[in-house]
């Protein structure tokens, strides 16, 4: 040690943790003193009487498999035909065919696709015309636009509104198919891999179908690594 340089005494310790515990009281009677004045309004949780719910029955969109009101998941490894079953499913859905096993027949009406992976003009469109589809009822989801007109992805966290205004444009929806949910969670925002956040996002979507009476099919990739 220098002739400069020397420990700090007791006295200088003391003054100096006197000095921190000092400013750390300021910065929480700041952030109390702004809680306090906040003219937000506090959240709230809502509940309901169990007496206060009427019981129903089941409306089936696929009976046994998918029902109307609910969100359903198709979930396997790539290249592995969810497209296909997709795609048929839809064109079901818009004759008001009859399902495979004489499970009855599909409840015919629009049908509303969000397809991120499959180019519409050389794939999309020829899986639904081999399927029979009636392309009128069809709407394919293309990108979301901001009031300036550039577009973006559509986000499942934060755009559902605009689902719901597409739901009462169109009218008569029946089915909703998200291919894949994945490509839909907004970049950077949400973790496919985290269960907590993914039940966030498909949450609200399920209340929308409830809403709306309409199934909701969402197309899920497996890990090839991990699952």
């Amino acid at each position: 040690m220098t002739n400069s340089e020397r420990y700090p005494s007791a006295a200088e310790m003391q003054a100096f943790n006197d000095g921190l515990r000092a400013r750390k009281a300021d910065v929480v009677s700041m952030h109390t003193r702004a809680a306090l004045t906040s003219t937000a309004p506090p959240p709230t949780l809502d509940s309901a009487q169990a007496s206060t719910f009427q019981m129903r029955g089941l409306r089936w969109f696929w009976p046994g498999r998918f029902a109307m009101g609910k969100l359903g998941l198709i979930g396997g490894l790539p290249d592995k035909g969810k497209g296909l079953i997709s795609a048929d499913m839809i064109a079901r859905t818009t004759s008001g065919d009859q399902w495979p096993c004489n499970e009855g027949a599909a409840p015919k009406g629009d049908v509303i696709w969000f397809t991120a992976e499959d180019d519409v003009s050389d794939t999309v469109i020829p899986r639904l015309t081999a399927a029979g589809a009636e392309l009128d009822r069809v709407h394919i989801i293309g990108m979301a636009r901001e009031p300036n007109g550039s577009p973006r992805m559509f986000n499942l966290a934060t755009d559902l509104p605009l689902l719901q205004q597409k739901l009462d444009q169109i009218g008569g929806v029946t089915l909703v198919v998200i291919d894949p949910v994945s490509a839909y969670l907004g970049i950077g925002k949400i973790n496919n891999s985290s269960t907590t956040d993914v039940r966030g996002v498909l949450s609200p979507l399920t209340k929308l179908a409830e809403e709306n009476a309409i199934a909701i099919i969402g197309i899920m990739h497996f890990n090839k690594k991990n699952d």
